[in-house]
Formats: C-alpha cells, structure tokens, sequence
C-alpha cells in the first residue's frame, strides 16, 4: 500500500524547478533595476522583454507552488485513507491529485519555455546593437546575458 508515497518523490524534482526558477527570477530582477538605473531612453524594448519575462516565471512559480501542493495532499490522503479497508478510493484519489499536480508542472514548463523565447529576443536585440550600434538605441552595458 505505498502507492501514496510516489506523489511525495516528485515534490524534490519540481523543488529543484522552483529554485532555478526562483534564480532567474532573481537575475531578472536586477536586470530590471539596472535598466531603471541607467536612465536610458531607449530601453523601452528590453523593459517589455523583462516586463512580460517576469509575468511569465511568476506564473511559473504559482504554478509550481501549487503542485507541490497537489502532490503533498495526493500523499497525505492517501496515507490517511489507506488505513481504512477504502484501498480502491485512495488511489483514485491520489490518482487524480498526483494528475493535477503533474498537469501543474507542465504549465509552469511551458511558462519557462515562452519565458526562455522571450529572452533569446533580448539577446538578438542586444547582438544586433553590437553589430550595428549606430541603428539601435540599446544601452551596450545593459547585458541580460550575465548574472548580477
């Protein structure tokens, strides 16, 4: 009867997803405050970038959070309900929570996907202004790519 254990082992994997998503978050962050430090006219385009980056690993983060959620409650129901004779309605209910938990994870992973694409734009913005610096107004020191 350890079917209510499985939901547990995955709160590590998606603990891992928080805390790199809780780094890039932070990278972003500074990122943020450096482009309002700088006082650039221009920078419009990379604070969007940042604007909608940040919406995105916030949603990410919620989403994560509410798995882990899911999957402590999937565990902790079905230890509870184990102990009765109701095997068969504890893995159902494990069941389902263990599958939301998981659809969970795959929003927050198309929220870092979308969140990744954004920023590869704010490095070709950035590439194309070491190109040709004279057509864009992109700040040179401002680099999304290092972490602060």
């Amino acid at each position: 009867m350890s079917f209510w254990i499985t939901p547990i082992l995955l709160v590590s994997g998606v603990g891992l997803l928080v805390l790199s998503t809780s780094a890039r978050y932070g990278q972003l962050h500074e990122s943020l405050h450096q482009l309002i430090d700088s006082g650039h006219h221009k920078a419009d385009l990379l604070h969007q970038h940042l604007q909608q980056r940040a919406e995105l690993l916030v949603r990410a983060l919620f989403s994560l959070y509410v798995s882990i959620g899911l999957f402590a409650l999937a565990s902790l129901v079905g230890g509870i309900i184990s102990f009765w004779t109701w095997a068969e309605l504890a893995k159902f209910a494990v069941a389902i929570l263990t599958c939301c938990g998981i659809l969970c994870v795959l929003f927050a992973a198309w929220q870092l996907i979308k969140e990744a694409h954004i920023f590869l734009d704010s490095i070709e913005a950035q590439g194309e202004h070491l190109r040709h610096p004279h057509l864009h107004a992109v700040p040179a020191h401002f680099d999304l790519t290092q972490p602060r």
